[in-house]
């Protein structure tokens, strides 16, 4: 059994999720990254991109992350503070269309409306 270490992530607003993981991926403004307990301490910058968190039972929650920090402290606690993040269960389909629909939206809008609809209607 994978060891397991707490995993936290909030935005400005509020505390989107909080608990135990054996794996998270994430995508940094240098790629890829996953991390285990143990992992080294970490910082990166998060681009607009899922986020995976596998607990104990080997279930995968996806996030749908729009941009933010991931910091890892040397106890392997996994903390991302983001500027948007949001399960996919909780996308709002409809709004993230009406973006790509609007011929006025700014182009970071674009890319996160994008990947709500990726997520929210992909089989993940």
């Amino acid at each position: 059994m994978a060891k397991l270490f707490p995993v936290e992530i909030i935005t400005a607003e509020k505390s989107v999720y909080s608990g135990e993981a054996s794996v998270v991926f994430a995508k940094t403004t240098l790629g890829d990254i996953g991390f285990m307990a143990g992992h080294i301490p970490y910082v990166g910058a998060l681009t607009t991109a899922p986020l995976k968190i596998v607990d104990s039972d080997g279930v995968a929650k996806i996030f749908a992350v729009h941009g933010g920090v991931i910091h890892v402290d040397e106890k392997s606690n996994l903390v991302v503070a983001a500027r948007v993040a949001e399960p996919i269960e909780e996308i709002d389909v409809e709004s993230a269309r009406k973006v790509l629909d609007s011929p006025d939206s700014d182009p970071e809008a674009v890319k996160s409306a994008n990947l709500r609809v990726e997520l929210a209607t992909s089989k993940v």
